[in-house]
């Protein structure tokens, strides 16, 4: 029979965890790979400070591959967390823009539901409609 993998991610972390306590390098780098490969498939992008902050993975913390495989999780953390700052800075300029201009009383932002209120912000930056198509040779 084959060996079914669990698409958990605290199952493979517990396995890891398990593994490194049995003082087993080679299970526990492979039950840690799966636990990134399950927090990615999980939408769970953030997740270094437990793999860092773990005393039984300390078995392994030397090791090249365990040092490559937090690397790629961190630097993909930075990117998320970059991202998640852009569209932090973007939502304040917004905010800034509408108290600066006192376009909250424009827009009647006190009135409404969160969705019109949405809806006429976006509708306030709205670009003109594009009338007709060029194609550049």
């Amino acid at each position: 029979m084959a060996k079914i993998e669990s698409r958990s991610n605290m199952i493979a972390y517990k396995s890891a965890k398990a593994w490194a306590m049995a003082a087993d390098k080679e299970r526990t780098i492979a039950a840690i790979k799966i636990y990134v490969k399950n927090n990615y498939e999980n939408d769970y992008p953030i997740f270094s400070n437990r793999l860092i902050k773990e005393e039984a993975f300390d078995l392994v913390k030397d090791d090249e591959r365990y040092k490559a495989i937090l690397a790629a999780v961190i630097a993909k953390e930075n990117i998320i967390k970059a991202e998640e700052k852009n569209k932090a800075d973007s939502i304040t300029a917004y905010q800034i823009r509408l108290e600066k201009e006192s376009l909250s009383n424009k827009l009647e932002l006190s009135n409404g539901s969160a969705t019109e209120t949405y809806k006429r912000i976006k509708a306030y930056d709205k670009y003109p409609d594009i009338k007709h198509e060029t194609i550049s040779l």
